[in-house]
């Protein structure tokens, strides 16, 4: 079982997330994380799951979209928080440069092994991160993404569009 250990801050808060990763089938689909990354498609598709958070008396709702490559080496994760109960009514914005809660895409390419090398759309300002969810269920949770991620703020960029999950509720 692999275990991921994040700590995001958010006014003022510490959130702990502890994300447990297996392999599930959902529904006769693959559980996945897709999308173009500079116009070259990427599947992350082991240990793929999506962790729901609720605390409606701190009004914090959070989710962690989490995919591996096929031989562990590289994770894909995006992070979204918000105060209200997610929904799929209308997008998710990062909030650099936007109303909306944050939205962060993540891309370890060395994965958790070792020392990992961070891709991430937190580096870029204007941050433009777009997640709009299409289905959420207590079972499995299905969406949209696009954004650009880049190792440091002065570092190049890529440009993550067409991104599509299908991910079980763990």
């Amino acid at each position: 079982m692999k275990k991921s250990i994040f700590f995001l801050t958010y006014s003022g808060l510490f959130i702990l997330f502890t994300i447990f990763g297996s392999c599930h089938k959902n529904n006769g689909s693959s559980s996945y994380i897709s999308f173009l990354e500079n116009g070259s498609l990427k599947t992350f598709s082991t240990s793929a799951g999506c962790i729901l958070n609720a605390d409606s008396s701190l009004h914090n709702y959070t989710a962690d979209f989490i995919a591996y490559n096929a031989d562990i080496t590289s994770e894909f994760v995006i992070n979204l928080i918000s105060s209200s109960p997610l929904t799929t009514s209308s997008p998710y914005l990062d909030t650099v440069n936007l109303s909306g809660p944050p939205v962060t895409i993540n891309l370890y390419p060395s994965g958790l092994l070792g020392n990992p090398i961070e891709w991430s759309s937190f580096f870029l300002f204007p941050n433009q991160v777009t997640l709009q969810l299409k289905a959420i269920t207590s079972t499995f949770v299905e969406g949209t993404f696009s954004g650009d991620i880049a190792i440091s703020s002065s570092g190049p960029v890529y440009k993550i569009t067409n991104g599509y999950f299908h991910l079980p509720v763990k």
